[in-house]
C-alpha cells in the first residue's frame, strides 16, 4: 500500500514528544537566561565601578582631613539625567535603576559627609532652579534650599566611646509648622543662641538635615532669658521600664545626693558660685525627687530617651509635678549596655533639662550635666607642636581635646571648680556670671605690666580674672576670631583638693577662649609641654615664662602664696598675619562611669 497523501515528503526533523524535541526549548530558555544574566552582570559592575569611583572621592578627602568634592558625582548625576530626559521610553527603564543608584550614592556621601565636612555638602548642592528641572525619579534625592523657622534645642551628649569621632555639641531646630525636627550641621560654635531660641536658618536641606549656608544665614527671632534667681527649682524624676522594673534608688537617697550631702551637687554649686545658687525643690525645700515611674517602654537603646522622660513627667503630674514649675529637670534611668553614653543634657533652656545614665546618682555626672543647663560647654585642652613636631605651649596647630581640662568639672576632673571664663559668662541664658567685673582686668593690647591675681574658689577682692586679647580659630582654615588668655590661680580650698596631684597648684594657668557674652569652650593650654603629666602640671610655676611668639606676647610667674600669685605680662603688638592658626577638635575623653569613678 503506497504512503497516505497526509504524510510529509520528508521527515529527517525529531518528531514531537521526542527525547530530542524536548530539549531543544530548554536549550532556548538556557541561552536566554545566560544573555540576561550577563546584561545585569555587566550593568551592575557599571553602576558598581561608579560607586567606588565616586566612594574614592570622599575616601580620600577624609583621609587627608581634606573637604570632600562633590562636583564630579554631581555632574555624572546631571548628564545621566539628561541622557535619562532624552532618552525614548523604552530605554528609559533601562537607565532608570543606573539612574536612581547614582543619586542615591550622591546622597549617602553627603550625608557621611554632613558631621565633619559640612561646608563641602553646600557647595555641593544643585541650585534650586536645576533641581526643580530633575525627573520625578530621582527629586526625593536631591537636596533642597530652604528656610526653617522654629524653637532651637542646643545640647551636649557625653558619650563613654572616647574615640567615637561623634561630635557631643548638636544644634537641632524643630519647624514651627510641620513639627519636623531638623540637625544643623555647622563646624562653628553658635554661641549666640540656645535651648528654647526661635531662629530662622535658610540652607541646604537634606533629609532631616540643614546646612547654613553662611553665618548670617542663622537668624535669631526671639531670645530666651535665662532666669537669674539665686534659688534655682529643681526635680529629679526615677524611671525605669517594662522590661527592667529595678529600682537603684530611693528617693531619700537621690535626695541626699543631689541636694543635701556635703558633696552633693547643691553643696558643689553654692559653693562655686560664691553663693549665688542653691538648688532646692518647688514642693519640698530640700529637693523634690519623683519616682521611681515605670515607663511602657523597653531599655534595649537610648533613642527614645525623650520619649521615657516625656511619660515619665506624664505619670508623675499624679504626685504634683509641673514641667513649668522648675528651671532643671534631671531624669536618672539604668543603663545596661544599651545606651552610647552616660549624660545628655541642654545647653541652657526654661527648663534645662539633663538625662543620667549611671544606674544610682553619681554625683559627678550630675554636677556636670547640670553644669551644661547652666549655659557651660565643655573644658578642653590645646596640645601644640611647632613645625618640626615637637610638643610646644602655643603654636598655629593644635589638637584641641574634649574633656582634657583636668581642673574642671566641665573637663577631665571630677567635682572642681569651672574655670574664670564659665564663671563669668554674661550671656542671656547663661546663669554663671558668679565673678564681678571689679575682679575682670582685660590688659590693653600692647601694654605692660605687673598683676597679683588672687585664687577662684572664694569671694575675695582682687584680681581673678586676668585677660590679655588674643584672636584664634578652632576650625581650621578659618581666620581667626576675637577672643582671650585667661589666666588663673587656684589653692587647694573646698572641692578643689587635688591629694594625688599637689603639683597642680602651684602656678598660674592659661586658657583660650572667647568673650563672657559667647558660651564657647575653654582650651587649657600645656606651659610645661617638656613633661609627661597630660596638663596636671601645666601652670606656669615661680621663674618660668609662657611665651606666644606669634602674638608677642609673654607672661612670667614671679611669686606665689596662698593668698595670690604676682604674674609678669609684657605685650607687644605685632603686625597684621594672614597665618590661621590650625586648631583640630578630637574626641579625648569621655565621662567615666559611675562603677570606675575615682576622687582625684
Amino acid at each position: 500500500m503506497g504512503k497516505s497523501s497526509k504524510e510529509p515528503l520528508h521527515n529527517n526533523g525529531p518528531k514531537a514528544g521526542s527525547e530530542e524535541h524536548q530539549r531543544k526549548p530548554t536549550v532556548l530558555w538556557l541561552v536566554l537566561f545566560l544573555v540576561i544574566l550577563v546584561a545585569v552582570y555587566l550593568v551592575y559592575n557599571r553602576i558598581n565601578d561608579n560607586r567606588e569611583d565616586n566612594r574614592s572621592v570622599q575616601t580620600e578627602a577624609s583621609g587627608t582631613g581634606q573637604d570632600p568634592d562633590f562636583a564630579e558625582i554631581t555632574a555624572k548625576l546631571l548628564n545621566k539625567s539628561q541622557e535619562f530626559k532624552k532618552a525614548t521610553p523604552e530605554s528609559q527603564v533601562a537607565l532608570e535603576k543606573e539612574l536612581v543608584d547614582l543619586a542615591m550614592l550622591r546622597r549617602d556621601l553627603m550625608t557621611d559627609a554632613l558631621a565633619k565636612h559640612p561646608k563641602s555638602v553646600s557647595r555641593a548642592a544643585i541650585p534650586p532652579g536645576l533641581a526643580k528641572q530633575q525627573p520625578s525619579e530621582i527629586s526625593r534625592f536631591i537636596e533642597e534650599q530652604s528656610t526653617v523657622e522654629g524653637v532651637m534645642e542646643v545640647s551636649m551628649t557625653d558619650y563613654d566611646d572616647k574615640d567615637s569621632g561623634k561630635n557631643p555639641l548638636e544644634y537641632t531646630i524643630t519647624d514651627s509648622k510641620s513639627k519636623k525636627k531638623y540637625q544643623i550641621h555647622t563646624q562653628e560654635t553658635l554661641n549666640k543662641v540656645t535651648t528654647g531660641s526661635k531662629v530662622k536658618v535658610s540652607g541646604v536641606v537634606l533629609d532631616s538635615n540643614i546646612v547654613p549656608l553662611d553665618e548670617s544665614s542663622i537668624v535669631v527671632t526671639s531670645q530666651v532669658t535665662t532666669a537669674a534667681a539665686t534659688q534655682k527649682k529643681v526635680a529629679v524624676i526615677l524611671i525605669n521600664f517594662q522590661s527592667d522594673t529595678t529600682t537603684y534608688e530611693t528617693q531619700d537617697t537621690a535626695r541626699a545626693k543631689m541636694f543635701a550631702d556635703p558633696d552633693s551637687v547643691n553643696k558643689f554649686y553654692q559653693e562655686s558660685s560664691y553663693g549665688q545658687i542653691e538648688l532646692v525643690g518647688h514642693l519640698r525645700q530640700d529637693g523634690d525627687v519623683f519616682g521611681y515611674y515605670t515607663v511602657p517602654y523597653n531599655n534595649d537603646n537610648c533613642d527614645d530617651y525623650q520619649l521615657w522622660s516625656n511619660s515619665a513627667q506624664t505619670i508623675a503630674a499624679a504626685d504634683g509635678f509641673n514641667y513649668n514649675n522648675y528651671n532643671t529637670i534631671l531624669y536618672l534611668f539604668a543603663d545596661r549596655g544599651f545606651c552610647a553614653w552616660s549624660g545628655r543634657a541642654t545647653v541652657g533652656g526654661m527648663p534645662g533639662r539633663a538625662w543620667i545614665a549611671t544606674d544610682s546618682l553619681n554625683k559627678y555626672v550630675a554636677s556636670h550635666e547640670f553644669g551644661h543647663t547652666l549655659g557651660m560647654l565643655h573644658a578642653s585642652n590645646l596640645k601644640c607642636t611647632d613645625s618640626a613636631g615637637a610638643v610646644v605651649a602655643i603654636s598655629d596647630t593644635c589638637i584641641r581635646n574634649e574633656y582634657g581640662d583636668p581642673l574642671d568639672v566641665m573637663g577631665a576632673s571630677l567635682q572642681s571648680h569651672s574655670n574664670n571664663h564659665f564663671k563669668g559668662l554674661l550671656t542671656p541664658y547663661a546663669s554663671t556670671n558668679w565673678i564681678p567685673m571689679a575682679n575682670v582686668f582685660t590688659v590693653p593690647s600692647g601694654q605692660n605690666g605687673t598683676y597679683t591675681l588672687v585664687p577662684i574658689e572664694q569671694p575675695l577682692t582682687g584680681i581673678q580674672t586676668l585677660r590679655i586679647p588674643k584672636n584664634y580659630s578652632i576650625v581650621s582654615g578659618n581666620a581667626p576670631t576675637p577672643g582671650y588668655y585667661y589666666l588663673e590661680y587656684r589653692q587647694p580650698i573646698g572641692f578643689d583638693t587635688y591629694p594625688n596631684y599637689p603639683g597642680m597648684l602651684n602656678g598660674v594657668f592659661v586658657r583660650l577662649a572667647r568673650g563672657f557674652s559667647e558660651s564657647d569652650y575653654s582650651n587649657i593650654l600645656d606651659a610645661t609641654p617638656e613633661t609627661p603629666s597630660n596638663f596636671r602640671d601645666g601652670a606656669i610655676t615661680p621663674g618660668r615664662t609662657f611665651t606666644d611668639p606669634e602674638a608677642g606676647i609673654t607672661i612670667t610667674t614671679n611669686s606665689i602664696s596662698p593668698a595670690g600669685a604676682v604674674v609678669s605680662i609684657t605685650s607687644t603688638p605685632m603686625p597684621c598675619s594672614r597665618r590661621n592658626p590650625s586648631l583640630v577638635t578630637r574626641r579625648w575623653r569621655r565621662l567615666r562611669r559611675a562603677s570606675t569613678l575615682k576622687r582625684r
